[in-house]
């Protein structure tokens, strides 16, 4: 999993990879930050390319130094892994990048209230339809290629 937080926004990006290296890193990074952006990692040594990056180094007991932390994004690792812990207790890697979207999901909305926590998904169903017969359908599909593998 990588993960970035915008201090600006207050919002979480993260999504599963096949392996943590600095490509992989490195090209989650370059779409969505901004040039001159000033980049705050752990002791993590695959963000070393990145221009205005400082890091702090939770080993030697740095948590909190200057600007440099990473509250932010640990505290969205500590939800995801509650989910994990206490409500789902697995998550397929198959399906892994649907979990971590809810959590980006519910971390990037829990300053929102309820109600219109609501409303936003209502406004999001708008227009959509899924018909009995589609949901039949998928289920049959699904259940044959659960017996076939």
């Amino acid at each position: 999993m990588v993960g970035l937080k915008d201090r600006a926004t207050n919002t979480v990006l993260a999504a599963p990879v096949e392996s943590a290296n600095q490509a992989t890193v490195m090209a989650m990074i370059d779409e969505p930050v901004d040039a001159g952006t000033e980049d705050y990692t752990d002791e993590s040594v695959l963000q070393k390319k990145v221009d205005n990056h400082e890091s702090v180094n939770h080993c030697r007991g740095e948590h909190v130094g200057r600007a440099v932390y990473t509250n932010g994004i640990d505290s969205f690792w500590a939800l995801l892994k509650r989910g994990y812990i206490g409500t789902y207790h697995w998550m397929t890697p198959k399906h892994i990048h649907r979990y971590t979207n809810e959590f980006c999901g519910r971390y990037n909305t829990r300053t929102i209230d309820i109600l219109d926590r609501i409303a936003a998904v209502f406004d999001e169903l708008q227009g959509k339809r899924l018909t009995c017969e589609e949901l039949i359908a998928w289920k049959l599909l699904h259940l044959l290629a659960r017996i076939l593998h």
